[in-house]
């Protein structure tokens, strides 16, 4: 196999990239994954709070 001209990047490097690519795309959904979470949560909360007071839920019903 000839060698490569030395502007151009080898297999290893390629495989670095690719491997970093992978990890960093992991790590992005992982975080998306926590901030649904949390926001779930939260909207929970409100709900829940909203359905302990005032008869919210009956009124909800009733808008729709």
């Amino acid at each position: 196999m000839p060698e490569l001209p030395k502007h151009i990047p080898d297999e290893s490097t390629f495989s670095l990239i690719a491997e970093l690519i992978t990890e960093r795309n992991g790590r992005a959904l992982q975080a998306v994954n926590t901030e649904l979470t949390e926001l779930y949560c939260q909207v929970g909360k409100i709900i829940s709070d909203k359905v302990e007071t005032a008869n919210w839920a009956i009124a909800m019903c009733y808008e729709r």
